[in-house]
């Protein structure tokens, strides 16, 4: 997991030049439509609060330009569960469109297809596959960014609808 004390981001709270980000070794890939920009915090705390009753924020205020290329350390509290988790936003890539087609199987036809379209990637990191800030974040992501999660393992591919389900309370 990345380390909230490294000196990953600048003073504008973006991610720092030159700043080398390891890949986790679990977590999500969150597909996502050109709008709203990476981390606007007003729609992702709109978004947490309405359809996950949760409270969201980011460690560091980002302020002035916003990259394409970005970090942030994501603040997220529900009733149970509350964590950071780190959170990179970059454009996708042709392996992560492959990610997404092997998760749904041999003909993609929905969220596969989905996938392909979207212009950017989250790139959320997890300490295990269970990690439920971690999949709660990469819901709330993907519901304000119109598109599919996609595990890193590459095993599975599903929507916020199917997220929402995982994060019900188990018992």
């Amino acid at each position: 997991m990345l380390d909230l004390s490294s000196n990953l981001l600048d003073g504008h709270g973006v991610l720092a030049a030159g700043a080398r980000l390891p890949s986790p070794a679990a977590g999500y890939l969150v597909f996502g439509q050109a709008s709203p920009p990476p981390f606007d915090l007003d729609v992702l705390r709109a978004y947490a609060t309405r359809f996950f009753s949760s409270q969201i924020g980011l460690s560091a205020e980002k302020t002035g330009t916003r990259p394409e290329h970005d970090l942030a350390f994501v603040l997220v509290h529900r009733e149970g569960e509350k964590g950071t988790v780190p959170v990179e936003a970059r454009a996708a890539t042709d392996d992560d469109r492959a990610l997404a087609v092997r998760a749904e199987g041999a003909e993609p036809a929905g969220l596969g297809l989905l996938a392909a379209r979207c212009p950017r990637v989250f790139v959320v990191h997890a300490d295990s596959a269970h990690d439920r800030p971690a999949l709660l974040v990469a819901s709330i992501l993907a519901g304000t960014s119109l598109g599919p999660i996609v595990s890193l393992d590459g095993k599975e591919i599903f929507g916020v609808k199917s997220a929402r389900a995982r994060l019900e309370p188990r018992g």
